[in-house]
């Protein structure tokens, strides 16, 4: 079933990455992963502070990895065109609408990723490593 949503007054839908894309993306994400799971306390109290370490996980990832990331995540949305569905995104032409700017894409790859992933992340609750989720919530 596809996931809907909304950015910037467009309506989007996403579907699934596979297995591979999936296990791809979390590898590359696992440093942002780890500098959130060492700030969730922080973040109510002291937002500043918890920022800092999770900008410097992302600046530190590489282009290709962001990109990466950021390629298959939009590879597999599309935008809801009078009624019809376009993809957002054409291999070898980028993104198919100029109204997308940073901010949008990168709120579509995050709903597209919160949507793909957050099974992957849950199976490891189920697996035992529900502490290691309970520190990351």
């Amino acid at each position: 079933m596809a996931n809907e949503f909304e950015v910037s007054g467009q309506q989007y839908r996403s579907g699934r990455m596979n297995a591979f894309e999936q296990s791809h993306i979390i590898r590359r994400l696992a440093p942002l992963v780890s500098a959130f799971s060492g700030v969730v306390g922080a973040i109510k109290s002291d937002p500043a502070r918890a920022f800092e370490p999770l900008a410097a996980a992302f600046a530190s990832m590489s282009d290709a990895d962001v990109e990466y990331i950021q390629v298959r995540a939009l590879a597999v949305v599309q935008r809801q065109q009078g009624d019809r569905w376009a993809p957002v995104f054409v291999q070898r032409g980028g993104i198919a609408f100029d109204d997308i700017d940073a901010l949008a894409m990168n709120q579509i790859v995050f709903e597209v990723l919160r949507d793909n992933l957050t099974p992957f992340f849950e199976g490891l609750g189920r697996m035992g490593l529900g502490d290691l989720l309970g520190s990351m919530a």
